[in-house]
């Protein structure tokens, strides 16, 4: 609420769009015709006509010439003078000052200043906050997610901006606040669950979502999961599409100079990878300004003060105090053909680039059951925008998770495939995960690469024992995960991209379950079914070798699919190890494989690998949303026998060699059979 302040007379009617974006700052001319913001300085759009389009010919733009008068009223009283148009105001009835209480913007006041500060919903913490709702409140039954804030305003006794500091709690919606626009100049915006006992890396945290504008002189701590959104104002549709009118993208301020704290954790283990990718760059630098992990990695053992870590050379880290962490093993790999000769040695001060990926091992803390020993804080100016990186087809680039925000890995296969071309990538996710032996000789990792697509993800594979990874990857990759991209084509073809965007953004919690490494698999060797929200029949297989290895397939249906070979949903093999399986389907070998529909009878060839030397067991290990009375079978296409292995494991002694013909799973559906049976009588 507050006083009237100004008066804007136009001369064609404005849409939802143009008013939002006006209602909390004065506007002015920009260029030859275009109105912009006081505050936000992005023109004043109307809605996309064509929502996900961003074509400049849909946007409904608000030109100055639209503005028959404007009156901004800095006058205590009589005649204004208009800022647009040839006739002089009057303010009648007016015989005394007038407060200028409009949040134009809304503004911090000074009783934020001291630490801790101020709370978010406290009325205090605003300027007018005796007139004013909190921004971000609900009125008259509508939250308005689309306030302009203004953190530490300009004292004009001193020309300078004291720092106001400022704690979200629960303020906002059920997960934080939405904001059309922020300016911070100084000071502190802490984004965490009101969570007294867990102000650290383990509160559950908040969405700071800005729509249109972030200007990043102060500093924003992202408390826990706390997350921050730049994106398009919209909301995801009952079929999971994100669906917005909103025309121009959540920029951030090129001129920042402030800077964002993101806790994340990794391994502890003196011998164990992780996969990172960085949510921040240099602090007041462009954003395509190369970095380096000693420049935006700090340890978080204390989490609320953060501490440079000792970079150490020789090979191993220290759990010291602040952390030591062993040089030699941060590598990173930028377009190679997969050939591990090709990882780069970079250490903590070689150069990096937005999107891109590094390997790093722990300090020598003891991790918790969910391999978790140690808590990073990433400190720099958080990434926003499109973010680009060429690899040519074939070849393997290690990038990862740009934003400090979850990323949907969906949207990012969408966005990186051409399904007429194929003028991208494969369509298909790798993850490393490290778990078991603890060495630095490589051929005695335990480790391996998870698998992810639009239709499923898979865990690690064992090698050399029976052991699996314990987590498989979801549709949301957390801020700080690396992961491996393929160039889809023939090697010598046009270099591809591989692009990051705003829209690929969300705010999703690990802990939320929908976050990549997070779930763990179920490598009991008995099948399980169960119901899940996702609804597609999804059939999990178990390959193993007692002690030596272990493969999970999974096939299942997807309306989207079809009977070939679906770029972004069928998932191609990462590594063929000595004794492992695959499903075959044209020229391809797969560990995820979709159909349209499911027919009587599905047949899904098979390869084995082996080395001989052991018994090879092969049984269902998990189904979701089972059909009724299915019948698996694993069938030998040589003899026409037959396995069932939706109550049994299937187990054969093969001889050293590759089975590429040999067998395939069978799947029956009584279901449709019986649908036949009806329609034919």
């Amino acid at each position: 609420y507050g006083w009237i302040d100004e008066l804007r007379i136009w001369n064609k009617a404005l849409d939802t769009e143009h008013i939002r974006q006006m209602m909390n700052q004065e506007i002015k001319l920009s260029g030859g015709d275009d109105v912009t913001g006081e505050i936000i300085p992005i023109k004043v759009y109307g809605p996309d006509n064509t929502p996900n389009n961003g074509v400049a010919d849909n946007d409904d733009p608000l030109l100055w010439s639209n503005l028959d008068g404007y009156y901004r009223m800095e006058v205590d009283c009589g005649y204004l003078t208009p800022t647009k148009g040839s006739l002089n105001g009057r303010l009648r009835n007016i015989t005394s000052p007038q407060e200028e209480t409009a949040p134009l913007p809304y503004t911090t006041a000074l009783s934020a200043a001291p630490p801790p500060g101020g709370l978010w919903n406290n009325s205090s913490t605003w300027k007018f906050g005796d007139v004013w709702y909190t921004p971000n409140s609900i009125v008259f039954g509508t939250r308005i997610d689309w306030n302009i804030v203004e953190i530490s305003p300009l004292d004009p006794n001193t020309n300078t901006y004291p720092p106001h500091n400022i704690n979200s709690l629960e303020a906002g919606g059920p997960d934080g606040i939405t904001l059309l626009g922020l300016v911070s100049n100084s000071g502190e915006l802490t984004m965490a669950a009101d969570e007294p006992l867990k102000m650290d890396e383990t509160n559950s945290g908040r969405m700071l979502w800005i729509t249109h504008y972030l200007k990043l002189d102060g500093v924003i701590d992202l408390v826990g999961e706390s997350q921050l959104l730049q994106k398009r104002y919209g909301a995801y549709n009952s079929s999971g599409d994100y669906i917005t009118s909103q025309f121009s993208e959540s920029i951030l301020d090129a001129d920042s100079g402030g800077y964002l704290e993101r806790d994340q954790q990794g391994t502890g283990n003196l011998y164990h990878y992780n996969d990172w990718s960085s949510p921040v760059g240099l602090i007041g630098e462009s954003k395509e300004t190369a970095f380096t992990v000693r420049d935006i990695l700090l340890d978080g053992t204390f989490s609320s003060t953060p501490d440079t870590i000792a970079w150490v050379g020789g090979y191993d880290g220290k759990p010291t105090s602040p952390i030591s962490i062993a040089d030699y093993w941060i590598y990173a790999y930028r377009d190679f053909n997969g050939d591990y000769s090709n990882w780069e040695q970079i250490g903590a001060r070689g150069t990096l680039v937005e999107g891109e990926g590094y390997l790093m091992k722990g300090p020598g803390k003891p991790n918790d059951v969910n391999n978790i020993g140690q808590n990073y804080v990433f400190k720099g100016k958080p990434h926003n925008g499109n973010i680009n990186l060429n690899v040519a087809a074939q070849n393997t680039y290690l990038v990862g998770n740009p934003y400090p925000s979850a990323l949907d890995a969906n949207q990012f296969i969408d966005d990186n495939i051409e399904t007429a071309t194929y003028d991208g990538i494969t369509g298909t996710l790798y993850f490393w995960e490290h778990w078991g032996t603890e060495t630095h000789i490589l051929r005695d990792y335990q480790a391996g690469y998870a698998i992810y697509t639009k239709f499923a993800g898979t865990p690690a594979s064992a090698v050399w024992d029976d052991t699996p990874g314990s987590k498989i990857p979801q549709r949301y990759i957390p801020v700080g995960q690396a992961f491996y991209v393929i160039g889809e084509g023939l090697a010598g073809e046009s270099v591809k991209k591989i692009k990051f965007n705003n829209n690929q953004r969300n705010f999703v919690r690990e802990t939320s379950g929908e976050s990549t490494f997070l779930k763990s698999s179920n490598s009991k060797s008995k099948q399980v079914m169960k119901a899940a929200a996702d609804k597609r029949l999804k059939i999990r297989v178990a390959f193993k070798i007692d002690n030596t290895a272990y493969r999970q397939i999974i096939f299942g249906v997807d309306e989207n699919t079809t009977e070939g070979y679906d770029i972004g949903y069928d998932g191609d093999i990462f590594q063929i190890f000595p004794d492992d399986m695959y499903m075959m389907l044209e020229d391809k070998k797969l560990v995820i494989q979709a159909f349209g529909e499911l027919t009587e009878e599905r047949v899904v060839p098979i390869g084995i690998i082996t080395e001989g030397e052991g018994i090879i067991k092969i049984y269902i290990e998990e189904i979701e949303n089972a059909y009724p009375d299915m019948e698996i079978y694993i069938r030998d296409n040589i003899s026409m026998l037959t396995y069932d292995i939706l109550n049994g494991v299937f187990e054969v002694d093969l001889e050293k060699g590759a089975f590429n013909d040999k067998y395939s799973i069978v799947l029956k559906n009584k279901l449709v059979n019986m649908q036949l049976m009806n329609l034919n009588s």
